[in-house]
Protein backbone atom coordinates (compact mmCIF):
# COMPACT_ATOMS: atom_id res chain seq x y z
CA UNK A 1 0.00 0.00 0.00
CA UNK A 2 0.85 3.87 -1.24
CA UNK A 3 -0.75 6.77 0.23
CA UNK A 4 0.31 9.89 -1.89
CA UNK A 5 -0.79 13.36 -0.58
CA UNK A 6 0.40 16.75 -0.28
CA UNK A 7 1.36 17.28 -4.65
CA UNK A 8 -0.45 20.21 -5.70
CA UNK A 9 -1.45 18.25 -9.18
CA UNK A 10 -3.81 16.12 -6.58
CA UNK A 11 -7.03 17.34 -5.88
CA UNK A 12 -7.69 19.06 -2.68
CA UNK A 13 -8.15 17.24 0.26
CA UNK A 14 -9.21 16.73 3.86
CA UNK A 15 -5.71 18.69 4.91
CA UNK A 16 -3.26 17.49 7.01
CA UNK A 17 -3.23 20.43 9.86
CA UNK A 18 -3.86 19.28 13.36
CA UNK A 19 -3.12 15.95 12.90
CA UNK A 20 -5.42 15.20 10.29
CA UNK A 21 -3.13 13.21 8.20
CA UNK A 22 -4.09 10.33 9.84
CA UNK A 23 -7.45 10.86 8.71
CA UNK A 24 -6.77 11.85 5.08
CA UNK A 25 -5.09 8.64 4.43
CA UNK A 26 -7.59 6.59 6.29
CA UNK A 27 -10.29 7.61 4.62
CA UNK A 28 -8.49 7.22 1.37
CA UNK A 29 -7.18 3.38 2.07
CA UNK A 30 -10.91 2.49 3.04
CA UNK A 31 -12.02 3.43 0.02
CA UNK A 32 -9.65 1.52 -1.68
CA UNK A 33 -10.75 -1.44 0.31
CA UNK A 34 -14.76 -0.57 -0.88
CA UNK A 35 -13.45 -0.50 -4.09
CA UNK A 36 -11.21 -3.61 -3.79
CA UNK A 37 -14.07 -5.52 -2.79
CA UNK A 38 -16.42 -4.80 -5.30
CA UNK A 39 -13.75 -5.55 -7.43
CA UNK A 40 -13.63 -8.95 -6.11
CA UNK A 41 -17.27 -9.35 -6.33
CA UNK A 42 -16.93 -8.21 -9.91
CA UNK A 43 -14.82 -11.56 -10.56
CA UNK A 44 -17.04 -14.37 -9.13
CA UNK A 45 -19.59 -16.41 -10.15
CA UNK A 46 -23.67 -14.57 -9.93
CA UNK A 47 -24.60 -16.96 -7.23
CA UNK A 48 -21.93 -15.46 -4.81
CA UNK A 49 -22.64 -12.07 -6.04
CA UNK A 50 -24.03 -11.08 -2.26
CA UNK A 51 -21.28 -13.02 -0.63
CA UNK A 52 -19.26 -10.94 2.19
CA UNK A 53 -15.40 -11.12 1.70
CA UNK A 54 -13.91 -11.53 5.10
CA UNK A 55 -10.01 -12.05 6.15
CA UNK A 56 -10.38 -15.28 8.55
CA UNK A 57 -6.78 -16.80 9.84
CA UNK A 58 -5.00 -14.59 7.34
CA UNK A 59 -6.75 -15.97 4.17
CA UNK A 60 -9.32 -14.13 2.02
CA UNK A 61 -12.49 -16.25 2.33
CA UNK A 62 -16.12 -15.78 0.93
CA UNK A 63 -18.89 -15.66 3.34
CA UNK A 64 -22.86 -16.38 1.86
CA UNK A 65 -25.93 -16.61 3.22
CA UNK A 66 -28.06 -19.55 2.56
CA UNK A 67 -31.16 -18.41 0.31
CA UNK A 68 -34.48 -17.99 2.54
CA UNK A 69 -33.20 -18.51 5.72
CA UNK A 70 -30.29 -16.71 8.33
CA UNK A 71 -27.89 -19.78 7.64
CA UNK A 72 -24.33 -18.70 7.15
CA UNK A 73 -22.62 -20.96 5.22
CA UNK A 74 -18.89 -22.30 5.68
CA UNK A 75 -16.03 -19.65 4.75
CA UNK A 76 -14.57 -20.79 1.61
CA UNK A 77 -11.13 -19.87 -0.04
CA UNK A 78 -11.20 -16.75 -2.32
CA UNK A 79 -8.74 -18.45 -4.64
CA UNK A 80 -10.73 -21.41 -4.95
CA UNK A 81 -13.11 -19.07 -7.73
CA UNK A 82 -10.27 -17.16 -8.99
CA UNK A 83 -7.53 -18.10 -11.13
CA UNK A 84 -3.75 -17.31 -10.75
CA UNK A 85 -4.16 -14.62 -14.02
CA UNK A 86 -6.60 -13.28 -11.80
CA UNK A 87 -4.20 -11.81 -9.22
CA UNK A 88 -3.18 -9.43 -8.00
CA UNK A 89 -6.12 -7.48 -7.86
CA UNK A 90 -5.48 -4.24 -7.02
CA UNK A 91 -8.38 -0.64 -6.58
CA UNK A 92 -7.45 2.92 -6.02
CA UNK A 93 -9.54 5.35 -3.34
CA UNK A 94 -8.94 8.83 -3.24
CA UNK A 95 -10.43 11.75 -1.17
CA UNK A 96 -11.26 14.93 -2.20
CA UNK A 97 -13.52 18.07 -0.90
CA UNK A 98 -16.44 16.96 -1.72
CA UNK A 99 -15.74 14.21 0.59
CA UNK A 100 -16.66 16.08 4.14
CA UNK A 101 -19.14 18.47 5.22
CA UNK A 102 -18.88 21.99 4.15
CA UNK A 103 -19.29 22.62 7.73
CA UNK A 104 -16.41 22.18 9.50
CA UNK A 105 -16.35 19.27 12.12
CA UNK A 106 -13.77 20.12 14.69
CA UNK A 107 -12.64 17.94 17.69
CA UNK A 108 -13.31 19.03 21.38
CA UNK A 109 -12.32 18.34 24.91
CA UNK A 110 -12.25 19.37 28.56
CA UNK A 111 -9.01 19.51 30.77
CA UNK A 112 -9.31 18.75 34.39
CA UNK A 113 -6.19 19.63 36.83
CA UNK A 114 -5.34 19.09 40.77
CA UNK A 115 -2.55 21.26 42.31
CA UNK A 116 -1.04 22.11 45.56
CA UNK A 117 0.50 25.04 46.18
CA UNK A 118 2.46 26.72 49.18
CA UNK A 119 1.76 29.98 50.40
CA UNK A 120 4.56 30.53 51.83
CA UNK A 121 7.04 30.16 49.22
CA UNK A 122 4.62 30.37 46.28
CA UNK A 123 5.89 26.72 44.91
CA UNK A 124 3.07 25.01 43.15
CA UNK A 125 2.86 20.81 42.79
CA UNK A 126 0.71 19.51 39.70
CA UNK A 127 -1.03 16.38 41.79
CA UNK A 128 -3.42 15.28 38.80
CA UNK A 129 -3.91 15.65 35.23
CA UNK A 130 -7.26 14.43 33.75
CA UNK A 131 -9.33 15.16 30.49
CA UNK A 132 -11.93 13.78 28.37
CA UNK A 133 -11.89 14.19 24.18
CA UNK A 134 -13.73 13.89 21.66
CA UNK A 135 -12.22 13.07 18.23
CA UNK A 136 -14.74 10.93 16.09
CA UNK A 137 -13.52 7.78 15.62
CA UNK A 138 -10.20 6.71 17.16
CA UNK A 139 -8.33 5.20 14.71
CA UNK A 140 -5.21 3.34 17.19
CA UNK A 141 -6.09 4.12 20.85
CA UNK A 142 -2.48 3.59 22.33
CA UNK A 143 -0.92 6.37 19.99
CA UNK A 144 -4.34 8.42 19.98
CA UNK A 145 -3.63 8.90 23.83
CA UNK A 146 -0.38 8.87 23.97
CA UNK A 147 -0.40 12.06 21.58
CA UNK A 148 -2.91 13.19 24.26
CA UNK A 149 -1.06 12.59 27.45
CA UNK A 150 1.98 14.49 25.46
CA UNK A 151 0.11 17.68 24.87
CA UNK A 152 -0.92 17.38 28.37
CA UNK A 153 2.56 17.33 29.62
CA UNK A 154 3.56 20.17 27.12
CA UNK A 155 0.85 21.89 28.82
CA UNK A 156 1.71 21.47 31.94
CA UNK A 157 5.52 22.50 30.87
CA UNK A 158 4.22 25.90 29.37
CA UNK A 159 1.95 26.25 32.57
CA UNK A 160 4.46 25.72 34.76
CA UNK A 161 7.85 25.99 34.09
CA UNK A 162 9.04 26.87 30.25
CA UNK A 163 9.60 30.59 30.22
CA UNK A 164 11.62 32.17 27.13
CA UNK A 165 13.86 35.22 28.01
CA UNK A 166 14.83 37.85 25.50
CA UNK A 167 18.18 40.29 25.64
CA UNK A 168 16.04 43.96 26.36
CA UNK A 169 18.32 45.56 23.58
CA UNK A 170 19.58 42.90 21.26
CA UNK A 171 15.83 40.45 21.47
CA UNK A 172 18.41 37.50 21.44
CA UNK A 173 17.89 34.56 23.91
CA UNK A 174 18.98 35.19 27.22
CA UNK A 175 18.22 31.42 28.23
CA UNK A 176 19.15 29.63 25.01
CA UNK A 177 19.70 26.33 27.22
CA UNK A 178 17.85 23.33 28.79
CA UNK A 179 20.17 24.67 31.92
CA UNK A 180 17.56 28.09 32.14
CA UNK A 181 15.30 27.12 29.95
CA UNK A 182 13.39 24.79 32.22
CA UNK A 183 11.32 21.78 30.56
CA UNK A 184 9.18 19.79 32.61
CA UNK A 185 10.90 16.52 34.00
CA UNK A 186 8.94 13.46 35.69
CA UNK A 187 9.30 14.72 39.52
CA UNK A 188 6.98 17.57 37.71
CA UNK A 189 4.56 15.50 36.58
CA UNK A 190 2.15 13.35 38.53
CA UNK A 191 -0.64 11.50 37.11
CA UNK A 192 -2.13 11.85 33.55
CA UNK A 193 -5.19 9.95 32.68
CA UNK A 194 -7.68 10.53 29.80
CA UNK A 195 -11.09 9.09 28.11
CA UNK A 196 -12.46 9.21 24.82
CA UNK A 197 -15.67 9.97 23.85
CA UNK A 198 -15.78 7.61 20.94
CA UNK A 199 -18.18 8.72 18.13
CA UNK A 200 -17.50 8.46 14.18
CA UNK A 201 -18.06 11.56 12.68
CA UNK A 202 -18.87 11.12 8.52
CA UNK A 203 -19.29 14.50 8.32
CA UNK A 204 -15.64 15.11 8.84
CA UNK A 205 -13.58 12.41 7.13
CA UNK A 206 -15.25 9.06 5.54
CA UNK A 207 -13.40 6.57 8.03
CA UNK A 208 -14.97 8.73 10.55
CA UNK A 209 -12.22 10.08 12.44
CA UNK A 210 -10.95 14.18 13.11
CA UNK A 211 -7.50 15.30 14.24
CA UNK A 212 -6.28 15.52 17.26
CA UNK A 213 -2.98 17.51 17.54
CA UNK A 214 -3.75 20.31 19.76
CA UNK A 215 -6.37 18.76 21.59
CA UNK A 216 -4.37 17.13 24.47
CA UNK A 217 -2.28 21.14 25.41
CA UNK A 218 -5.07 23.77 24.03
CA UNK A 219 -6.84 23.79 27.37
CA UNK A 220 -3.99 22.01 29.83
CA UNK A 221 -2.51 25.12 30.84
CA UNK A 222 -5.56 27.07 31.70
CA UNK A 223 -7.02 24.08 33.67
CA UNK A 224 -3.63 24.51 35.79
CA UNK A 225 -3.95 28.17 36.09
CA UNK A 226 -7.65 27.68 37.21
CA UNK A 227 -6.65 24.95 39.57
CA UNK A 228 -4.18 27.82 41.05
CA UNK A 229 -6.53 30.37 41.53
CA UNK A 230 -8.44 27.55 43.23
CA UNK A 231 -6.30 26.72 45.73
CA UNK A 232 -4.99 30.11 46.85
CA UNK A 233 -7.02 32.89 45.09
CA UNK A 234 -4.24 34.43 43.29
CA UNK A 235 -4.89 34.87 39.58
CA UNK A 236 -1.89 34.58 37.24
CA UNK A 237 -2.19 35.42 32.95
CA UNK A 238 1.33 35.19 32.32
CA UNK A 239 3.15 31.92 31.69
CA UNK A 240 4.96 30.35 33.24
CA UNK A 241 3.49 30.47 36.84
CA UNK A 242 6.30 30.76 38.78
CA UNK A 243 6.88 31.24 42.62
CA UNK A 244 7.33 34.93 42.53
CA UNK A 245 4.21 35.69 40.72
CA UNK A 246 2.52 33.80 43.28
CA UNK A 247 3.76 35.50 45.91
CA UNK A 248 3.23 39.13 44.28
CA UNK A 249 -0.28 37.69 44.24
CA UNK A 250 -0.39 37.29 47.70
CA UNK A 251 0.49 40.74 48.56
Amino acid sequence: MSVKLGDSRYPASCGSGGSFGAASSGSAVKKACEALIANIKSSLPPALSQAEVQILDGQIKLVSIAQGDDEVSSPVLLANFMSDSDFPITATGKVSEDDTSDDEQYSCGAHFAEVEVDEYTGEVRLLRQYGMFSAGQILNMKTAASQIKGGMVWGAGYALTEGIHHHRETASFVNPDFGEYHVAVNRDIAEVSLDFLQEADYAASPVGAKGIGELGITGAGAAIANAIYDACKVRVRDFPITMDKIIAGKN
